[in-house]
């Protein structure tokens, strides 16, 4: 059994019973090392577990923009260590996974289920559980998690779609509540590229809003509309005055009842004229992740866009809402849509090229939705 994993970059002479050479890239200037860890399957399925607690095997997993910060950070810091003391560290925050075994207080879970992680933020002191998403280290094949961090999924869900699910269906699950849509609303989807924005688009469309979306990039303004976005507005980013202007006239043309952005630092201070009065604006992320790894921050707005924001929120009386991912009945909702996230599938790699999974997700700008690492060993 092997786990994919970041190598340090300074481990030279790799054991090849212990480490196998995936490759390198250069993501934002960095050389990041990949590979795999073998390890011990009889070992790792006999670890002993507490009673509410799961142990599975992944057969599935994926990174989400989130991640790339991480694996900055980790490049970083496996950079800085010498090769003796930290070797690897497991990525990624998605994953489907077979339950092998658990505790005897687990209920709802058994062995042999098919699991994703469940990234509810809302009341995990009462359960024993850390909010949000129960891991970073999802290329590690097998794991360990509290049963409240899992929900178990129907057969009818290919375990490429569950891979790359959780956090893109959970979160717009719950932004979609947030926005207190009905079916007369018209909402615009920001970001139109980004998976959440992806999972946006595919369910408001299986749920019959008029969806609409937005995005700086040409090529894939197609792909948008057939995804279901009734109308795609292309956004030149060339400069603040030209985004400004841009603005001014789409608000001019339509205004929209809510708004969903994964990006508040990217959009949200353009987005109040775009906004019906008692429009809500609901966001559930920042663009800005990683600066303090690469040094290299995001401009700050000009303070007259400040006050064009501020102007909006006020006199149109408009909701700024913010999301972190959601909560368990969100990701049920998400579950029964499932079936529209198979066209957010971009790509799907093995073993034998886990470089070029790295690279698809993070460095081809023609990717367009979800790309998936499958492990080759059945389960």
């Amino acid at each position: 059994m092997r786990s994919a994993a970041i190598i340090n970059n300074h481990l030279e002479n790799l054991d090849e019973e212990q480490f196998i050479e995936g490759g390198t890239i250069a993501l934002e200037g960095l050389a990041m090392r990949s590979g795999f860890i073998v390890e011990d399957e009889k070992q790792l399925r006999k670890q002993v577990i507490d009673d509410d607690e799961v142990l599975v095997q992944k057969h599935a997993f994926s990174c989400n923009y989130r991640d790339k910060a991480i694996l900055l950070t980790l490049a970083t810091g496996l950079s800085k260590q010498a090769a003796d003391k930290l070797h690897f560290s497991y990525f990624g925050s998605e994953f489907v996974a077979t339950v092998l075994k658990v505790g005897s207080q687990v209920h709802g879970i058994k062995e042999g289920d098919r699991v994703i992680p469940d990234g509810t933020y809302q009341d995990w002191e009462q359960k024993g559980a850390m909010p949000g998403i129960p891991s970073n280290a999802s290329s590690q094949v097998v794991e360990v998690f509290h049963q409240s961090k899992l929900m178990t999924i129907p057969d009818s869900m290919s375990s490429n779609v569950a891979a790359g699910f959780t956090i893109g269906g959970q979160t717009v699950s719950a932004m979609i509540r947030k926005a207190k849509l009905d079916i007369d609303s018209q909402v615009l989807v920001t970001s139109g590229t980004s998976s959440t924005s992806l999972f946006a688009v595919a369910f408001l469309k299986a749920i019959g809003i008029d969806t609409f979306a937005l995005t700086s990039s040409k090529i894939q303004a197609a792909k948008l509309e057939q995804l279901g976005a009734k109308e795609v507005f292309v956004i030149d980013r060339s400069s603040p005055q030209r985004i400004a202007d841009q603005f001014a006239d789409l608000g001019r043309r339509v205004q929209f009842d809510a708004i969903l952005d994964p990006f508040a630092d990217t959009w949200m201070l353009s987005c109040g004229s775009l906004l019906k009065h008692n429009g809500r604006y609901v966001t559930c992320g920042i663009y800005d992740q990683y600066s303090a790894v690469t040094g290299q921050p995001l401009s700050v707005p000009e303070s007259k866009v400040f006050k064009s924001f501020y102007s909006h929120l006020i006199l149109k009386n408009l909701e700024f809402i913010g999301n972190c991912l959601g909560t368990h009945e969100d990701l049920a909702v998400a579950l029964q849509l499932h079936e529209t996230a198979e066209k957010l599938i971009d790509s799907v790699y093995s073993e034998s090229d886990l470089n070029g999974f790295l690279n698809r997700t993070y460095l081809d700008k023609s990717r367009f939705g979800k790309v998936i690492f499958s492990y080759d060993s059945p389960i």
